[in-house]
């Protein structure tokens, strides 16, 4: 989170080592303070697609996996210029993590839910004991 901040807030700075022209300055600064609004909300994408991996669950973590770069960002990458221009290009990042955080959170509280509902009828086992018990994911 800290470099983040750094990033967002000494853009200009950072850019500077690669051109001293003020418009890719300018250009570069727009770019990455856009860029990096989203990039906290990746870490919950990342945490679920982890989960379904340690549940023995192949295909919801591999959806989570390409769901941000694949799924969300390449249409955004798309869509979005035609829209806004070179402004919808910087915010196709956000906008994908985004919509993959959303996904990420509808996936994670559906698994919530069934942990809850099994709660009681779960024994201490193994992942693959759990996985049994929420296989209609």
């Amino acid at each position: 989170m800290l470099g983040l901040l750094i990033v967002y807030l000494f853009a200009e700075k950072l850019f500077i080592i690669f051109s001293a022209d003020p418009e890719y300055l300018e250009l570069g600064k727009t770019a990455v303070k856009v860029m990096v609004l989203g990039t906290p909300l990746i870490g919950l994408n990342v945490v679920a697609s982890i989960l379904f991996q340690a549940l023995g669950k192949a295909r919801p973590a591999f959806l989570l996996s390409i769901s941000r770069q694949l799924l969300f960002l390449i249409p955004a990458v798309v869509i979005l210029p035609s829209l806004y221009k070179l402004d919808g290009v910087w915010a196709a990042f956000p906008v994908s993590d985004l919509l993959a955080f959303m996904l990420s959170g509808f996936m994670l509280l559906r698994v919530y839910k069934l942990f809850k509902e099994s709660k009681d009828s779960l024994k201490v086992g193994t992942g693959a004991e759990i996985a049994d018990t929420i296989s209609h994911i």
